[in-house]
C-alpha cells in the first residue's frame, strides 16, 4: 500500500508532509531507503530560521498548554440607574492564542542548540499537530538559558518555551 502525503508550503518555502503508517514497522519508518525512529510523540512542533539561515525543526514532547490572552475595548455612557442598560460596555475582545511549549529530556548539546538557536529565531511556524494547523508565531521569552545537567544540579534539563500566534483574532 503506497503512503498518502499531504503539503503545506508557505511563501517562505517552509513545507511539511505528513504520511499514512502503512509502511510502519514498529517504532521506525523507511522513506527513500531512510530509517525514521517515530516513537516520540508530541501535539506541537516548531518550524524556526536557525541561526546560520536554514530551516529547523523541534518536536515538543512534554506538556504543553494554551492560553488566550484577552484584551478587552470599552466605552461607557451615562445611564439611568434604574434602568437595564449597560453603563459599562464591552465592544471588542482582541484574542492573542499563547502556548507554553514543554520539551522533553534534553542532553547537553541539544539544550545548548535549544537555546542559542531556537529561542532567538526571528521567525517561527507552531505545528498543532492534533489540528494539524500551521500557524506563524513568535516567541515570547526574552532570555535564553544555557543549562546543562551539572548547572542544573545533576537533574536532566528541560525547557519551558513560550511562543504566542502572530495573527491576533477579534471577537465583536
Amino acid at each position: 500500500m503506497s503512503a498518502i502525503i499531504t503539503s503545506v508550503t508557505f511563501s517562505e518555502g517552509v513545507s511539511t508532509w505528513i504520511r499514512d503508517c502503512a509502511d510502519l514497522s514498529g517504532n521506525t519508518i523507511t522513506v527513500n531507503g531512510v530509517t525514521y525512529d517515530v516513537s516520540y510523540c508530541g501535539d506541537y512542533a516548531v518550524y524556526y530560521v536557525g541561526r546560520k539561515g536554514g530551516w529547523n525543526s523541534f518536536l515538543f514532547e512534554g506538556i504543553c498548554k494554551k492560553t488566550d490572552q484577552l484584551t478587552d475595548y470599552k466605552y461607557n455612557r451615562v445611564v439611568n440607574n434604574t434602568s437595564i442598560d449597560f453603563e459599562n460596555n464591552k465592544y471588542m475582545v482582541e484574542i492573542n492564542p499563547t502556548y507554553e511549549l514543554k520539551t522533553g529530556w534534553l542532553s547537553d548539546e541539544e539544550a545548548e542548540l535549544f537555546a542559542r538557536d531556537l529561542i532567538s529565531t526571528p521567525k517561527m511556524y507552531l505545528h498543532k499537530l492534533i489540528e494539524n494547523e500551521i500557524v506563524p508565531a513568535v516567541v515570547m521569552d526574552s532570555s535564553a538559558e544555557y543549562k546543562t545537567f551539572r548547572n542544573q544540579g545533576r537533574k536532566f534539563v528541560q525547557y519551558t518555551l513560550t511562543v504566542q500566534e502572530s495573527h491576533t483574532k477579534y471577537r465583536k
